[in-house]
Protein backbone atom coordinates (compact mmCIF):
# COMPACT_ATOMS: atom_id res chain seq x y z
CA UNK A 1 0.00 0.00 0.00
CA UNK A 2 1.35 3.46 -0.98
CA UNK A 3 1.42 6.04 1.72
CA UNK A 4 -0.56 9.04 1.37
CA UNK A 5 1.85 12.00 1.36
CA UNK A 6 0.13 16.07 1.63
CA UNK A 7 1.36 18.66 -0.66
CA UNK A 8 2.61 21.36 1.46
CA UNK A 9 4.11 24.97 0.35
CA UNK A 10 6.07 26.21 3.11
CA UNK A 11 8.89 28.18 0.44
CA UNK A 12 9.08 30.52 -2.36
CA UNK A 13 11.20 30.77 -5.42
CA UNK A 14 11.65 34.59 -6.42
CA UNK A 15 12.91 35.19 -9.91
CA UNK A 16 13.54 37.92 -12.50
CA UNK A 17 10.73 36.78 -14.87
CA UNK A 18 10.98 37.32 -18.74
CA UNK A 19 10.15 35.37 -21.92
CA UNK A 20 13.47 34.31 -22.84
CA UNK A 21 16.80 33.73 -21.88
CA UNK A 22 18.04 36.29 -23.68
CA UNK A 23 16.16 38.85 -21.80
CA UNK A 24 17.62 37.71 -18.63
CA UNK A 25 21.12 38.03 -19.62
CA UNK A 26 20.20 41.90 -21.08
CA UNK A 27 19.07 42.08 -17.34
CA UNK A 28 21.97 41.24 -15.60
CA UNK A 29 24.22 44.19 -16.22
CA UNK A 30 21.51 46.93 -15.54
CA UNK A 31 21.19 48.78 -11.64
CA UNK A 32 19.35 46.17 -10.42
CA UNK A 33 20.41 41.74 -9.88
CA UNK A 34 19.27 38.73 -11.18
CA UNK A 35 17.56 37.37 -7.88
CA UNK A 36 17.90 33.85 -9.87
CA UNK A 37 16.92 32.90 -13.36
CA UNK A 38 15.47 28.92 -13.72
CA UNK A 39 14.05 28.12 -17.26
CA UNK A 40 11.51 25.66 -15.80
CA UNK A 41 10.44 28.22 -12.75
CA UNK A 42 10.24 31.04 -15.86
CA UNK A 43 8.21 29.07 -17.97
CA UNK A 44 5.99 27.94 -15.16
CA UNK A 45 5.33 31.38 -13.93
CA UNK A 46 4.14 32.08 -17.58
CA UNK A 47 2.44 29.11 -18.40
CA UNK A 48 0.28 29.96 -14.95
CA UNK A 49 -0.79 33.39 -16.55
CA UNK A 50 -2.02 31.68 -19.84
CA UNK A 51 -3.64 28.73 -18.27
CA UNK A 52 -4.02 28.93 -14.15
CA UNK A 53 -4.27 25.13 -13.85
CA UNK A 54 -2.12 23.63 -10.96
CA UNK A 55 0.06 21.59 -11.83
CA UNK A 56 -0.25 19.50 -8.70
CA UNK A 57 -4.01 18.63 -8.32
CA UNK A 58 -5.36 20.15 -12.28
CA UNK A 59 -7.54 22.29 -10.46
CA UNK A 60 -8.65 25.63 -12.28
CA UNK A 61 -6.70 27.95 -10.06
CA UNK A 62 -8.40 31.14 -9.07
CA UNK A 63 -7.55 35.17 -9.29
CA UNK A 64 -5.88 36.73 -5.54
CA UNK A 65 -4.29 39.57 -6.71
CA UNK A 66 -4.20 42.15 -9.54
CA UNK A 67 -1.04 43.68 -8.59
CA UNK A 68 -1.27 46.47 -11.06
CA UNK A 69 0.63 46.99 -14.21
CA UNK A 70 -1.11 43.71 -15.63
CA UNK A 71 0.78 41.64 -12.84
CA UNK A 72 -1.27 38.48 -11.27
CA UNK A 73 -1.52 35.77 -8.71
CA UNK A 74 -3.03 32.64 -8.54
CA UNK A 75 -4.08 30.35 -6.40
CA UNK A 76 -5.26 26.69 -6.25
CA UNK A 77 -8.08 26.57 -3.87
CA UNK A 78 -8.26 22.56 -3.26
CA UNK A 79 -4.41 22.42 -2.71
CA UNK A 80 -2.76 25.78 -2.14
CA UNK A 81 -0.15 25.83 -4.27
CA UNK A 82 0.53 29.74 -5.85
CA UNK A 83 2.43 31.50 -8.20
CA UNK A 84 2.13 35.26 -10.35
CA UNK A 85 4.11 37.33 -11.83
CA UNK A 86 4.25 41.31 -11.73
CA UNK A 87 6.46 44.38 -10.31
CA UNK A 88 6.75 45.70 -6.87
CA UNK A 89 7.85 48.65 -8.42
CA UNK A 90 5.37 51.72 -9.53
CA UNK A 91 7.58 52.75 -12.37
CA UNK A 92 9.43 49.02 -12.88
CA UNK A 93 9.80 46.74 -15.72
CA UNK A 94 6.27 45.71 -15.86
CA UNK A 95 5.58 42.05 -15.19
CA UNK A 96 9.33 41.87 -13.90
CA UNK A 97 9.29 39.90 -10.60
CA UNK A 98 7.55 36.56 -10.71
CA UNK A 99 7.16 33.75 -7.46
CA UNK A 100 6.08 30.22 -7.26
CA UNK A 101 5.18 28.22 -4.37
CA UNK A 102 7.06 25.08 -3.28
CA UNK A 103 5.99 22.09 -2.93
CA UNK A 104 6.57 19.48 -0.30
CA UNK A 105 5.19 16.08 0.05
CA UNK A 106 4.75 15.08 3.39
CA UNK A 107 3.28 11.41 4.18
CA UNK A 108 0.21 11.95 6.19
CA UNK A 109 1.32 10.21 9.12
CA UNK A 110 4.67 12.12 9.91
CA UNK A 111 5.27 14.35 12.92
CA UNK A 112 7.06 16.87 10.51
CA UNK A 113 3.14 17.50 9.15
CA UNK A 114 1.94 20.73 11.36
CA UNK A 115 -1.92 20.15 12.47
CA UNK A 116 -2.56 23.16 10.61
CA UNK A 117 -1.29 21.60 7.14
CA UNK A 118 -2.86 18.27 8.38
CA UNK A 119 -6.59 20.05 9.67
CA UNK A 120 -6.66 21.81 5.80
CA UNK A 121 -5.28 18.93 3.94
CA UNK A 122 -8.86 17.40 5.74
CA UNK A 123 -10.84 19.20 4.75
CA UNK A 124 -9.96 19.06 0.81
CA UNK A 125 -9.95 15.31 0.61
CA UNK A 126 -11.92 14.03 4.29
CA UNK A 127 -11.58 10.44 3.24
CA UNK A 128 -7.64 10.95 3.95
CA UNK A 129 -8.56 10.85 7.81
CA UNK A 130 -9.02 6.97 7.19
CA UNK A 131 -5.65 6.41 6.19
CA UNK A 132 -4.20 7.81 9.50
CA UNK A 133 -2.21 5.59 11.22
CA UNK A 134 -3.86 5.00 15.15
CA UNK A 135 -1.14 6.37 16.92
CA UNK A 136 -1.37 9.60 14.03
CA UNK A 137 -5.02 9.24 14.96
CA UNK A 138 -4.61 9.70 19.07
CA UNK A 139 -1.81 12.38 18.12
CA UNK A 140 -4.03 14.38 15.79
CA UNK A 141 -6.83 14.28 18.30
CA UNK A 142 -4.74 15.32 21.50
CA UNK A 143 -3.45 18.52 19.38
CA UNK A 144 -6.83 19.06 17.77
CA UNK A 145 -8.27 19.33 21.56
CA UNK A 146 -4.97 21.51 23.03
CA UNK A 147 -5.66 24.15 20.37
CA UNK A 148 -9.09 24.22 20.16
CA UNK A 149 -9.80 24.36 23.77
CA UNK A 150 -6.19 25.91 24.90
CA UNK A 151 -5.38 23.45 27.42
CA UNK A 152 -3.15 21.17 28.59
CA UNK A 153 -3.27 17.52 26.91
CA UNK A 154 -1.36 14.98 28.31
CA UNK A 155 -1.25 11.91 25.91
CA UNK A 156 -0.86 8.21 27.16
CA UNK A 157 -1.64 6.01 24.69
CA UNK A 158 0.32 2.26 24.06
CA UNK A 159 -0.77 -0.92 24.10
CA UNK A 160 -1.53 -1.11 27.37
CA UNK A 161 -3.51 1.85 28.32
CA UNK A 162 -6.53 0.58 29.56
CA UNK A 163 -8.46 2.48 26.52
CA UNK A 164 -7.28 5.62 27.91
CA UNK A 165 -5.43 7.58 25.13
CA UNK A 166 -5.52 10.71 27.00
CA UNK A 167 -6.09 13.40 29.93
CA UNK A 168 -7.08 16.77 29.53
CA UNK A 169 -5.91 18.52 32.82
CA UNK A 170 -5.67 22.09 34.63
CA UNK A 171 -2.87 22.52 36.88
CA UNK A 172 -3.00 18.63 38.27
CA UNK A 173 -6.59 18.15 38.42
CA UNK A 174 -7.98 15.40 35.70
CA UNK A 175 -10.99 17.53 34.09
CA UNK A 176 -11.49 14.32 30.98
CA UNK A 177 -10.52 11.23 29.97
CA UNK A 178 -9.84 11.14 26.07
CA UNK A 179 -10.09 7.92 23.90
CA UNK A 180 -9.78 8.04 20.52
CA UNK A 181 -11.47 5.21 18.47
CA UNK A 182 -10.61 4.70 14.60
CA UNK A 183 -14.07 4.44 12.06
CA UNK A 184 -14.46 2.33 8.41
CA UNK A 185 -15.41 4.93 5.80
CA UNK A 186 -19.20 3.61 4.79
Amino acid sequence: MTKLRVPVFRDRIVINVDESAKAAERAAWRTWTLVEWDPEVNSEILRLMTDPTCRYCSERMRDVAGIGLGGRVVLCPRCGNWGGRGTRFEMGPVNHRGSLGLVHRIDLDSPELTIGELVGYLKEVPDALFELSPFRAEQFVMDLLREALDCEVRPVGGRKDGGVDGYIVAGEQLKTIVQVKAATPR
